[in-house]
C-alpha cells in the first residue's frame, strides 16, 4: 500500500469513526429517553398499586360495615 492509498484509507476510517460516533450519541440519547420513560412508568405503576391497595382496604372496610349493619339490623329486628 503506497502513501496515497494509506492516507485515503485513514481518511475513510476517520469518516467512518465520526459517523459511528454520531450513531452512538443518538443511541445514548434514545436510551436516556427510554430510561426516563421507564422511571415514569415505574412511578405510575407504584401509584396505581397504592390506589388499588387503598381501594381494597375501602372495599373490605365497607364489607365489614355492611356485615355489621346487617347483623345489627337483624338483631334489632329479632328483638322486636
Amino acid at each position: 500500500m503506497n502513501d496515497s492509498q494509506l492516507k485515503q484509507t485513514l481518511y475513510q476510517l476517520s469518516e467512518t469513526i465520526d459517523w459511528l460516533d454520531g450513531k452512538v450519541n443518538k443511541l445514548e440519547s434514545t436510551f436516556s429517553q427510554v430510561d426516563t420513560t421507564l422511571n415514569e412508568l415505574s412511578n405510575k405503576i407504584q401509584q396505581l398499586g397504592k390506589s388499588v391497595n387503598s381501594l381494597q382496604v375501602n372495599i373490605e372496610s365497607s364489607q365489614q360495615r355492611g356485615t355489621s349493619e346487617q347483623t345489627t339490623s337483624y338483631h334489632c329486628h329479632h328483638v322486636r
